[in-house]
């Protein structure tokens, strides 16, 4: 079993079980997620993978996106482009670009790859659609991303521009190889049980329940090895749009449930005996018996005792109003309460009683 502390910003408060057929819904108009996820920097092998289904409105629906504007080839992104109103798959890079030929604007979900292997003397850059060779072809610019803006999903990582997707995506893969058609075909209608060490990002947008109220969520979960995770940015999470909503029908997949917790002092996870003393979101991997694997997170808010000391003077007596008893002699008095987050917590008064002449 595998375990990962996330960052404190990183707080899922969502119960219960994910669903395969979850996706999620971009409105085209702000929002997009901005992962940690550095992207595949220099001159090295790529594979993105997505679901998507676009309802057409913006000309440029980005996918994905990662690298630098500074100069040509620092740039790697994957979108959607309109030519003659046809919404066809294309592969760009800083100083250059690829469009496909298949128009997946039909209200249909269709699952869209871009390919990159620096290896091929020609055809180096493949796009497939729904596991099918669309086109291929060479950029006479040649490829070198440097390592600036991490991934953004659903929009340019140029403040300038905006190419925000229009509609919903799912299944967001990311991998350091050049997978082919074939690979891409036998396996892009499951979800991943496994991890594996080249896929190097991977969100399936399993956070929320479809059409639901999740505005709790803040975060999607990156399931690849890197188990990072995306801020979800402008999201209105609440209705048909701009939310969680029903994605296409999957196989398998990584199913995740989370356990909110408050604890005095430190707790101890039954899942894997271990002992904490910071607040945190922890995960654990498990494998079941069937190959799938289960994340188990635990959202944890470790409380500490409060200890306060006051001091008081007074003249012949004093009233503690912690306690509303009445004092005559000087000393230290303590009272134990529990405080909001159930903490047993003590307040001190040292007490100085003055006896008038």
């Amino acid at each position: 079993m595998k375990k990962q502390l996330f960052s404190l910003l990183a707080i899922f408060i969502f119960i219960g079980g994910t669903y395969s057929q979850v996706a999620l819904n971009f409105n085209g108009n702000g929002d997009y997620l901005a992962t940690d996820f550095p992207g595949i920097i220099g001159n090295n092998p790529i594979t993105i993978e997505a679901w998507v289904k676009t309802d057409g409105v913006n000309n440029e629906q980005v996918i994905t996106s990662w690298g630098s504007e500074i100069s040509n080839g620092g740039r790697f992104t994957f979108r959607l482009n309109n030519v003659g109103g046809n919404f066809v798959p294309r592969i760009e890079i800083k100083g250059g670009g690829i469009n496909g030929a298949t128009d997946l604007n039909d209200g249909n979900w269709h699952h869209v790859a871009v390919t990159y292997d620096p290896a091929l003397t020609s055809n180096k850059y493949k796009l497939i659609v729904d596991g099918v060779l669309d086109t291929e072809g060479d950029i006479s610019q040649s490829l070198n991303v440097i390592q600036d803006v991490n991934m953004n999903i659903g929009r340019r990582i140029n403040l300038g521009f905006t190419g925000y997707f229009n509609g919903s995506m799912d299944d967001v893969k990311v991998w350091n190889v050049a997978k082919s058609e074939a690979t891409i075909l036998a396996n892009m209608n499951a979800e991943i049980c496994t991890q594996s060490v080249d896929l190097v990002a991977y969100y399936n947008f399993n956070e929320g329940t479809p059409l639901a109220d999740n505005s709790t969520i803040t975060e999607a979960l990156d399931f690849s090895d890197n188990l990072g995770s995306a801020a979800l940015i402008n999201f209105t999470l609440n209705g048909s749009t701009s939310n969680y909503v029903t994605g296409p029908t999957l196989t398998e997949g990584i199913t995740s449930s989370v356990l909110v917790e408050n604890a005095c002092n430190d707790y101890t996870w039954a899942e894997n005996s271990t002992l904490y003393n910071t607040s945190g979101i922890y995960s654990e991997v498990v494998t079941a018996t069937s190959g799938c694997d289960s994340i188990l997170i635990l959202d944890l808010t470790i409380v500490q005792p409060e200890i306060t000391t006051i001091t008081e003077i007074s003249c012949n007596s004093f009233t503690w109003t912690e306690n509303g008893m009445t004092y005559t002699t000087s000393g230290q008095y303590s009272e134990t309460f529990t405080n909001q987050a159930g903490c047993d917590s003590t307040i001190t008064l040292d007490l100085t009683i003055n006896q008038a002449d």
